[in-house]
């Protein structure tokens, strides 16, 4: 850095050293104007009613400037009536990314790797997840041990322990380690009491592997970023200048949160570089914007809550989706009405049959790029993928999808399948694969099936999930909403956060009006979860409420009757369920307004908007995937209705879900 010295005293005089800024020429224009406010209130307070030189300007005596006069003085009798946006609140899922990969292995009493739970985990009831350099070490040191060991006893390729920790070898050596696109779960299962003291005696281990954010990924969520400043943030420079503006001038107090997922950071590092229009790498964007702890990744990534209501609802789903029942039974039976549910049903005559169509297709895949690498030269896949993992991928796809030994389908894979075959769909089309089209088409209806219902298959039960999942993020969101409205002060766990707002105190004050962001990147589940709690609770109460009680002062102040419209939050809830998949890059946006009357009293509202993020081209369609707009989903609820409703919530005041989905599978099963 660099000193001056002056009056026997050293001062420090540099640029904050982020790379992203250095070469940024509006950077060094912002600092400029913030400068000469500073220079001129101490040398020439005068001066600070004339205008930037570099701005033009307009005589007072011109017409010009008298029609604007007018114009003003026009405008501030109605100001009182013109809504302020004071909080932009967003729940974003993560960009598009590489198929995501994960591996099961069963750990017993004795079993080495067993001993890493208790040595990183002191809740014996609590799953450790290993991702460090040093963690992942001492699992890669341990395999390599147990497999010299089997080695020696005699075990081969074929034993599965030694083909688990042969693959726990591979993906660990791929890349140099680090925690950022590989971990290890070890999830205990069992327990026993010895000498008075609970220990693990069976857990389950996990390992997962890809799912980083592509080149595309990255392109699109800066895209997102953009779209979203112009599109969620008032641009009218007269009322206190963009977003941008905002920002540079300490007037927009913008933090960004992120679950510890690699491809999370680094959609949050992306869509910050087009929210505030950076430059530069991301590493840096990520170290100093992005929050990522144990405290945010308790609100962006911890379902274990929810954990025994979603392992019960998947094992019923997956139970029916086996079964010999047609798809017009399950309808009838489970009450679906939601449009996207239904007709992926349809599409297929029933789910068995489909789950066996689907895998006929996917060995016909397996069998097409076996013979695509065996008799044609080398293809060039996306992002340098060698073509040899391309098909090992699938073949162990079409294993797991179907195991021949029990003759039994495992239903969790399908939406691996999905996964799988859209990523090739988007990246690797060149190959012309027929069969990929197929696997495609039918993976993404079963999908659109499966996730939904994964949720929940009644209203009760997706609200109590959906409130089990989001629980913290619900109770940060209000939080979030309450500082601004002036109704809370501190939370418990981010009280610590720096606020970045201009000093009212300071020399280089600007009248522009301060606004709150608060933008959270995590990963499907929350917006499934989020959504469905705002679907299936009292919320389109309050939105209906609303409604219609701005029709009854309409009628009050006109005198005339008004006939009720079509309800706006009934309308978003069809567009809702239209939809037939939440994508990459999809989004709930809640922004609140400030009105003030002519007292100077404050009212605050609240609005919600949606994105289903990424869109899908079709099969003849060569342009690539682009962002889905915003859509409204309700004009505007009184704060103090919203905090009443999420209060209610977090005090665990919904409908609970005892017997409904139990009463349709007794039906089912035993009729």
């Amino acid at each position: 850095f660099d000193l001056l010295r002056t009056q026997g005293r050293s001062l420090v005089c540099d640029v904050n050293g982020w790379s992203f800024v250095k070469r940024s020429p509006k950077y060094y224009e912002d600092c400029a104007i913030l400068l000469r406010a500073m220079i001129l209130e101490t040398c020439a307070p005068h001066m600070l009613l004339v205008r930037n030189p570099s701005v033009s300007t307009v005589s007072s005596t011109t017409p010009e400037f008298r029609r604007r006069s007018s114009f003003s003085r026009l405008r501030s009798r109605f100001e009182e009536a013109r809504p302020r946006l004071c909080c932009v609140v967003a729940i974003i899922r993560h960009g598009d990314r590489t198929p995501k990969q994960k591996m099961k292995m069963s750990l017993r009493r004795g079993h080495a790797l067993l001993a890493l739970h208790a040595r990183y985990q002191p809740d014996t009831r609590q799953e450790v997840k290993l991702k460090t350099q040093g963690q992942l070490g001492d699992v890669l040191r341990l395999t390599r041990e147990l497999l010299a060991i089997r080695a020696a006893e005699g075990a081969r390729e074929g034993d599965d322990e030694f083909d688990h920790l042969t693959q726990i070898e591979k993906v660990l050596t791929r890349w140099p380690i680090s925690g950022i696109n590989r971990k290890v779960q070890i999830k205990p299962t069992n327990w026993e009491t010895v000498d008075g003291k609970e220990i693990v005696i069976e857990a389950q281990l996990v390992l997962k592997w890809g799912g980083e954010l592509t080149e595309d990924g990255v392109e699109l969520a800066e895209t997102a970023g953009h779209q979203f400043r112009e599109d969620m943030y008032e641009q009218d420079s007269e009322a206190g200048g963009s977003l941008l503006r905002l920002h540079s001038t300490f007037n927009h107090d913008l933090k960004l949160y992120s679950s510890d997922e690699g491809r999370v950071q680094t959609t949050a590092a992306a869509f910050a570089r087009g929210l505030l229009d950076l430059e530069g790498e991301l590493p840096p964007i990520m170290v100093s914007l992005v929050r990522k702890d144990r405290a945010v990744n308790l609100l962006l990534d911890d379902a274990s809550a929810a954990r025994p209501d979603l392992e019960r609802v998947k094992t019923d789903v997956h139970k029916l989706l086996k079964s010999e029942l047609s798809s017009e039974d399950l309808v009838s039976r489970l009450e679906l009405h939601t449009p996207a549910l239904v007709d992926g049903l349809r599409k297929l005559e029933s789910p068995l049959k489909g789950l066996r169509a689907l895998l006929d297709v996917t060995n016909a895949l397996v069998a097409g790029i076996r013979a695509r690498l065996a008799h044609e030269p080398p293809v060039q896949l996306y992002q340098d993928e060698p073509p040899l993992l391309l098909l090992l991928r699938w073949e162990k796809l079409a294993k797991d999808l179907y195991n021949a030994k029990k003759d039994a389908f495992d239903v969790s894979k399908v939406h691996d399948v999905y996964d799988c075959a859209k990523y090739d769909y988007l990246h690797n089309r060149h190959l012309q694969l027929k069969e990929l089209d197929a696997v495609f088409e039918l993976s993404r209806t079963f999908s659109a099936i499966t996730v939904p219902l994964e949720y929940g298959v009644t209203g009760a039960d997706k609200l109590k999930i959906g409130v089990s999942i989001t629980r913290h993020l619900m109770g940060k969101i209000l939080h979030d909403l309450r500082i601004e409205a002036g109704i809370a002060t501190a939370h418990s766990d981010f009280n610590n956060e720096v606020t970045h707002r201009s000093d009212a105190g300071g020399a280089a004050v600007t009248h522009a009006p301060q606004i709150r962001s608060r933008i959270y990147f995590t990963s499907e589940s929350h917006i499934h979860s989020f959504l469905n709690v705002l679907r299936y609770s009292a919320y389109g109460d309050l939105a209906r409420a609303h409604t219609t009680g701005k029709l009854l002062e309409d009628e009050e102040e006109t005198g005339v009757p008004c006939s009720p419209p079509p309800s706006q939050w009934d309308q978003s809830m069809r567009y809702l369920d239209g939809i037939s998949e939440f994508n990459y890059l999809s989004h709930i946006v809640c922004r609140l307004f400030e009105t003030q009357n002519r007292l100077g009293q404050s009212s605050f509202h609240v609005e919600w908007f949606f994105s289903p993020g990424c869109t899908v081209p079709g099969p003849d369609d060569t342009a690539p995937p682009r962002l889905e707009p915003l859509v409204e989903l309700h004009s505007g609820v009184d704060l103090k209705d919203v905090d009443a409703f999420f209060t209610g919530l977090l005090g665990g005041q919904f409908e609970d879900p005892q017997t409904a989905l139990t009463k349709q599978l007794s039906e089912i099963y035993f009729t």
